[in-house]
């Protein structure tokens, strides 16, 4: 089944089954709800931990949000249990901004952002007066941004003559073909099969970008979070990774 299809799957499933609350006690304490945004995060939590889970017992729920921040927020406010898609640098600034205490717990599998383009081969061609179309949500313009300067693009305080526009993120694909340079986030060039060979340079994944389990403080040391985590470390999953990285979109921690 192709990953369109597999997140099709997901929300159709969400559609029909998602129920019940966030909370947990001895006698409910199976039953996990997971809040998600469409991608490739929910995708493999699907695949690869959900039977893992199941084996263990867990009934698992999801609900499926628009973005990252609609799930972010839904997590603090209790109608999750957890996410995977978030990661500290996120976390961080999401804490900061709006007075929450969610924590990241261990590191996932991640496909960093990179930078694509239609015309140009190498970064070395970049140069004053082409155009550069990045991310607008906060976190992933600030990656964007690290990226370019990674890349020679820019520096702190000049952007070398470059036109840097920004767009939402689920937009970026179709600004291929109209500007020089765009900075696909992984979540965007995974499921759209962003063609590799389009791909000239990718971010350096440090520990601050990479996906995390992502629970409210006070859950931080309940049994089922020690469970999901063991999930992401079971030589299943591992072989599950193995076979779906084909095209070595993900950095595997």
């Amino acid at each position: 089944m192709g990953v369109l299809a597999r997140l099709t799957a997901v929300i159709v499933a969400v559609t029909l089954g998602v129920a019940g609350c966030a909370t947990h006690t001895e006698t409910e304490g199976t039953v996990l709800t997971v809040g998600m945004s469409p991608g490739p995060y929910s995708i493999i939590f699907k695949d690869g931990i959900e039977p893992l889970l199941k084996a263990k017992g867990y009934t698992v729920n999801y609900h499926v949000y628009r973005d990252l921040n609609e799930a972010t927020d839904a997590l603090v406010a209790g109608n999750a249990d957890l996410s995977v898609e978030q990661y500290p640098a996120y976390t961080d600034l999401y804490n900061r901004a709006k007075g929450g205490t969610l924590v990241n717990i261990d590191t996932l599998p991640t496909i960093p952002a990179a930078l694509y383009s239609k015309e140009h081969r190498s970064v070395e061609e970049v140069a004053p007066g082409q155009t550069v179309a990045i991310p607008r949500t906060p976190a992933e313009r600030d990656r964007a941004m690290e990226l370019l300067q990674e890349a020679g693009f820019i520096t702190e305080s000049d952007d070398r003559g470059l036109t840097i526009s920004e767009s939402n993120s689920e937009d970026l694909p179709v600004e291929l073909p109209k500007v020089d340079w765009v900075v696909l986030p992984g979540s965007v060039s995974y499921p759209v099969k962003a063609d590799p060979r389009m791909q000239v340079y990718q971010e350096k994944m440090r520990p601050e970008l990479l996906r995390a389990i992502t629970v409210r403080a006070e859950d931080a040391d309940s049994p089922w979070v020690h469970d999901v985590q063991a999930a992401y470390h079971d030589p299943a999953f591992i072989s599950y990774m193995k076979n779906d990285n084909v095209n070595d979109y993900w950095y595997v921690p």
